[in-house]
């Protein structure tokens, strides 16, 4: 799981691909939720469809804003 909150943060987190400005906390959280959100492990990918659901509840949550 590390390795994909270090992957989604390389997008999302402070000079990422798209500098949300996310943290590492903000990110653990919206895994968590998504995580729940699609019933569990058994259904999550570690993949950008995951990293991209993630990305949308960063945005709704914590009001963040995907740069152009």
């Amino acid at each position: 799981m590390q390795n994909f909150i270090d992957y989604v943060y390389n997008f999302y987190g402070r000079h990422g691909i798209y500098d949300m400005r996310a943290t590492r906390t903000m990110i653990c959280n919206s895994t968590n939720k998504h995580i729940n959100q699609i019933g569990g492990l058994v259904n999550f990918g570690y993949d950008s469809t995951d990293r991209e659901a993630i990305r949308d509840i960063l945005i709704k949550d914590y009001s963040l804003i995907q740069p152009d």
